[in-house]
């Protein structure tokens, strides 16, 4: 009689559900690389998406950076907002109340780069329900960046659906930069545009390279801030994991969120 062939498990190749993702975002600095889905889904009438779509790209949840005279002329979706990410025992992911506001087109902090600071310091101190953990931030990318998404199709960034991922050089810097000092709390960025959701995800590898070798992140040249791109090339040397999904679409129950650096 022949012997029965084991079954293969995958469970890594299967779709997780949003709030075991959050499980893993919360401690993501102390897990390497290779443990996390290469799916995961989004509801997209959870209430974590509707904060992130209504409350920090379309701005209605702005607290901070909002008093009358500031912004005369560019508000709501046309400009960036920011939030902290937080997630309880079970998982699931918060946006923080306190919302900042940028005032320009692409940069965040052109409103100024010591009210930023200001608002970090507050974040910092952000009292959050018992249980709940702080994993990092979440921002929006203005409406222009539709026009992003589709420039240079034959390019270098990754795409989800055809579109380019759209994080920023200063995107990248900004969540990398702590690791150099071996600061943990933030290790995710995500980023809401009108047509993406997508998350860059720090890792134990990240923080054992960087540990290692700071200088392992390489100091951008002239070009490379120019076209203002990460250098993805160098994301999974780094261990910095990259997941996007495209939320546009009519009566779209679910959200992909596939893994797109390995």
């Amino acid at each position: 009689m022949s012997e029965s062939v084991p079954e293969l498990k995958t469970p890594e190749f299967k779709k997780w559900p949003f709030d075991s993702f959050g499980q893993m975002l919360k401690v993501s600095g102390s897990i390497e690389p290779n443990i996390f889905p290469y799916k995961v889904s989004l509801p997209a009438d959870s209430e974590f998406f509707k904060n992130a779509y209504d409350g920090i790209y379309k701005g209605k949840s702005v607290t901070v950076g909002n008093s009358p005279g500031v912004h005369p002329t560019i508000k709501g979706p046309f400009v960036e907002h920011m939030a902290v990410l937080a997630a309880d025992n079970m998982g699931q992911v918060m946006i923080s109340k306190e919302v900042f506001q940028g005032n320009s087109l692409q940069d965040l902090t052109d409103y100024s780069q010591e009210k930023l600071h200001e608002h970090e310091q507050l974040l910092n101190k952000l009292p959050l329900p018992l249980g709940w953990r702080r994993f990092g931030y979440i921002h929006s990318h203005p409406i222009d960046d539709v026009i992003n998404s589709v420039t240079f199709p034959f390019g270098r960034s990754p795409k989800i659906g055809g579109l380019n991922v759209t994080f920023s050089y200063g995107d990248f810097e900004s969540l990398l930069e702590p690791v150099k000092h071996s600061y943990k709390r933030d290790t995710t960025l995500a980023v809401i545009t009108p047509v993406q959701i997508a998350f860059m995800v720090l890792t134990k590898k990240t923080f054992d390279v960087v540990g290692r070798n700071p200088k392992a992140i390489d100091t951008p040249s002239t070009i490379k801030r120019f076209m203002d791109f990460p250098p993805y090339k160098d994301f999974e040397k780094l261990g910095v994991l990259l997941y996007a999904g495209n939320h546009s679409g009519l009566n779209k129950k679910e959200i992909d969120l596939q893994r797109l650096i390995y």
